[in-house]
């Protein structure tokens, strides 16, 4: 028996569901306070379990992250480079010294 003929007897049994009855999310508050926050409730619960999943797979040692982020940062000394992150010079200044500061220096 394949999955078209259980579908057909399904069908043809006559059998309903009651999923409308028993569905949480019913439009309104007209259920009053208390089913609202429940409902509030199980978004957020189902909210929190995307977000864990999210961290367990591409969080720090997840499975699914690139293995490059779990490196520490290369700095200038080990890529040979020389380090211009204290360098704010803008240029010659009219005398041949060199002008330091921002842009409106």
């Amino acid at each position: 028996m394949d999955i078209i003929d259980i579908f057909g007897f399904l069908a043809a049994s006559g059998a309903a569901s009651d999923w409308k009855d028993t569905w949480p999310f019913g439009p309104g508050y007209a259920e009053g306070l208390a089913s609202s926050l429940l409902k509030f409730g199980l978004i957020a619960v189902f909210f929190l379990g995307i977000a864990g999943l999210l961290r367990f797979l591409f969080g720090p040692g997840g499975f699914m992250r690139d293995k490059e982020f779990d490196l520490p940062p290369e700095t200038a000394d080990q890529a040979g480079e020389p380090d211009h992150a204290g360098d704010r010079s803008v240029g010659d200044g009219a005398d041949g010294s060199k002008k330091t500061g921002g842009p409106h220096a």
